[in-house]
């Protein structure tokens, strides 16, 4: 994707799968106060009356607003951009999961792709991005913590832990800690200051890397605004919860700011054994700057700047409960995790030129992110006679378990050392920088429109651990620390040096057909530094090695008929090895095809999408929220052969009624089947032992949606039921145990807004509305719950 001058630095042009920022960039456009380019033949008629309290005098501000485009910096270079955006995708009605483009004359876009916009993120202002991602066909969420902080998110089938094998960005910029040495999304920006999620699946991918398999998720933040614009908006909710958010932002004559911030608390719902708070007090703050030259000159320039700061701290534990303890109570938490704690700040900083001349358009952005986090948790108990934590919770009352259970609980105190629980402190230290360049070219003729573009990539991340443990006895319903038994688990640092390149080509043949070929290379070079103390003497072992792939694909998209699309492709998938796996793992590979159908007509919209992803080489990543050793963590280990296939689908109906009244609803629904290929023992616990023909561990076999959102002149409600089919916990086939399976569940979430004004609303939401109780995760140890019942209402203004 390319940046534009309008919503860098995502793409511009939506002449392909690849172009999907675009669209939104230019319906959100009219919105934020900009008129969108449209041909005389597709004139684009924007009502945004529907949620106005005051339609007359809204309208007359817009009229005021609308400068002629050559007064205007982001319309600079716009002349050549050929996009038809219809009314429905700019009205404040959008629907949750949209087909990008025109319902009536169905869009050309090569691919899978999917959004949530801004007026869908505003309405249902949620704070957990999983409860997002659900509407969006072909996406599988694993929750943990109930909140989203740590999010678990895979495309296709792909091992959705920790989002390690997605390609995560912020603003078309990569902000995972870091992308290739420790791909595990542990930090993930708030979902309340997002004004925009993109995913692509399929060929569009390969553009954006490193993870190619499943896809990319993209989330666009809030851009610079031509007047002055701010806006404030205040909760509160049950398990005391609390957000603050507020913007402000302005544009002079050749320069423009912009500075947000977000504070967002909780208690949380849990009910810690003996009382304590299990929330969380999360902060981000970003601030945006632009310098531009003149627009209407033949060779624009623009240059930008960007600022992030966040922080947390969280009372989350790894440790969950016994199937008994959840039948009970599902939201009940054991003493030894009363001192479990996250604690992480980051720093973000980002400088951007822009330069458009005529149908060439160039971007170079420098970036730099650190972040650094401190986790203490329980680990396990002290001893060999302990049990394994994982194993404890799938038969808790055997043997000596039952002793272990009632320390753990905070019932019993510890008698020896063995019944001692060990807590250590995950220390990380994260530095992800590099410099992006993509250049554009999008010559056009009578017949033929073509974009042509390259980018190159110069990437560095290191992940640097250091992690210890020390013993506590539990004593009075409390752990306790026993001095003098601190000891060193592990201490490594890895690091990534990456040159990736990818050219594409996308041509437009009598606007019909659409061929979009593309190719990626990686080239990349790791080194992993183990500096625990060996008790020999030895010296620290280092490991190095150099990798290059070559990644194509092709995708195609026919416009049959003017409410039929046909479109297919056929790509190379890839998700790069840790560092100091050496020889001994190979890079995640694979073949993935798609075909489908899309079509829209007079306010109704459906996509079928096929797909099927052979992998020669599946990876798992090992983590501690996987129940991975601490001196493992950060491994990979190969699982063989994997054949996942399905099919994801989308409905959706606008009906606008007589009036300013409206309903729209859509529907989406994913099948996946997942099978091994071959036979093998892994000392990953997430595989284990693996027969040919099991399945991949959560990954659901059904998913499904169903969103509904309406209003009138003066209010708005909406709903959405979500529905997630059983999973595996570890690999298997046929009936699945209970001790290893993860029930369906369903939840319902409700909400509703009242203007009070033009620039007022006061709004209400409910998640969870039927106050259902649900396991989400067996994983590292012992069962955890989804999100419980919340009621939260807010205020917003904006001015």
């Amino acid at each position: 994707m390319f940046p534009s001058i309008r919503d860098l630095p995502i793409a511009r042009d939506c002449r392909g799968s690849v172009g999907l920022a675009t669209l939104l960039a230019v319906s959100l456009a009219p919105a934020l106060g900009f008129a969108a380019p449209a041909s005389d033949e597709d004139e684009i008629d924007v009502d945004l009356t529907d949620f106005d309290p005051d339609e007359d005098e809204d309208q007359d501000e817009q009229t005021a607003d609308a400068e002629p485009a050559s007064e205007r910096p982001d319309a600079a270079g716009e002349e050549d951009v050929a996009i038809d955006v219809p009314a429905e995708d700019i009205d404040a009605a959008t629907p949750t999961v949209s087909i990008i483009g025109e319902p009536e004359e169905l869009p050309r876009v090569v691919g899978s792709a999917h959004s949530v916009d801004e007026e869908t993120l505003e309405r249902e202002e949620h704070d957990d991005i999983h409860r997002v991602l659900r509407s969006v066909p072909g996406v599988y969420v694993r929750g943990e913590d109930g909140y989203g902080l740590r999010p678990n998110i895979g495309l296709r089938g792909a091992d959705p832990n920790r989002s390690a094998k997605v390609t995560l960005m912020e603003d078309g910029i990569l902000f995972g800690p870091a992308p290739y040495s420790a791909p595990a999304a542990y930090y993930f920006p708030m979902t309340t200051r997002v004004v925009g999620v993109e995913v692509f699946k399929g060929p569009a991918a390969v553009r954006f890397g490193p993870n190619t398999i499943g896809g990319a998720i993209n989330l666009k933040t809030r851009e610079i605004p031509q007047e002055l614009e701010t806006g404030i908006d205040v909760a509160a909710g049950t398990w005391a919860y609390g957000k603050l958010h507020g913007y402000a932002g302005k544009s002079w004559k050749r320069f423009g700011v912009l500075f947000e911030g977000v504070r967002v608390r909780t208690n949380g719902f849990k009910e810690l054994d003996g009382g304590g708070d299990t929330g969380f007090r999360k902060n981000e703050f970003m601030l945006k700057a632009r310098l531009h030259g003149d627009p209407g000159a033949r060779v624009y320039q623009q240059f930008d700047v960007k600022m992030g700061l966040s922080t947390e701290v969280s009372n989350e534990t790894y440790l969950g409960i016994t199937q008994e303890d959840f039948d009970d109570n599902p939201f009940r938490r054991y003493r030894a995790s009363a001192l479990d704690r996250m604690d992480w700040w980051r720093t973000q900083m980002q400088a951007s030129y822009f330069v458009a001349a005529g149908i060439v358009e160039y971007q170079s952005t420098l970036y730099r992110h650190d972040f650094s986090r401190a986790w203490t948790k329980f680990n396990r108990f002290n001893g060999s006679i302990a049990p394994d934590p994982y194993t404890f919770f799938q038969a808790p009352d055997e043997g000596t378990n039952a002793i272990f259970l009632a320390v753990m609980r905070g019932e019993a105190d510890s008698t020896s050392p063995d019944e001692n629980l060990l807590i250590g402190t995950n220390q990380r230290d994260f530095v992800s920088q590099g410099w992006q360049n993509i250049l554009r070219i999008a010559p056009e003729t009578k017949y033929v429109d073509q974009t042509i573009e390259v980018g190159a990539r110069l990437h560095f991340d290191r992940v640097s651990r250091l992690e210890d443990e020390d013993q506590y006895a539990m004593f009075a319903g409390s752990p306790t620390l026993v001095a003098g038994t601190r000891q060193l688990v592990s201490r490594n640092r890895g690091e990534a040096l990456v040159g990736s390149f990818h050219v594409a080509d996308e041509v437009r043949i009598v606007d019909r057909f659409t061929v979009s070929p593309g190719a990626r290379v990686e080239v990349i070079r790791t080194e992993f530094i183990d500096s625990l103390p060996d008790p020999t003497g030895a010296e620290p072992e280092t490991t190095s090695s150099v990798d290059t792939v070559f990644l194509p694909g092709v995708g195609i998209h026919i416009q049959a008929t003017p409410w039929l699309g046909v479109l297919g492709g056929v790509h190379s998938g890839f998700s790069p090895k840790a560092p100091g796996r050496g020889d001994s793992v190979q890079a995640e590979r694979s073949i993935n095809y798609e075909a489908g159908l899309r079509a829209g007509y007079e306010g109704f919209r459906a996509e079928g999408i096929a797909f099927l992803n052979d992998y020669s080489n599946l990876v798992s990543n090992c983590t501690f929220s996987q129940g991975c050793d601490a001196n493992e963590v950060g491994a990979q280990f190969s699982g063989g052969e994997v054949l996942t296939a399905g099919a994801e689908s989308l409905a959706g109906y606008r009906l606008d009624m007589d009036g300013p009244g409206w309903i729209d609803t859509t529907a989406t629904y994913t099948f996946t089947q997942t099978r091994f290929g071959t036979t093998f023992t892994s000392p990953s616990p997430f595989l284990g032992d693996v027969e040919r023909g099991d399945e991949v561990p959560y990954v659901p076999k059904h998913t499904a949606s169903l969103q509904f959102a309406g209003g009138m002149k003066r209010w708005g409600a909406h709903a959405q039921l979500q529905f997630n089919g059983q999973m595996r916990d570890v690999p298997g086939q046929g009936a699945i145990p209970a001790s290893e399976r993860i029930d369906r569940f369903a939840t319902l979430d409700l909400g509703g807004n009242v203007f009070l004004t033009k620039r007022a609303q006061l709004y209400l939401n409910l998640g969870n509305a039927t106050r259902a109780s649900y396991a989400v995760s067996r994983r590292p140890f012992g069962i955890r719950p989804g999100q419980r019942f919340s009621l939260i209402g807010g205020f917003k203004y904006n001015w």
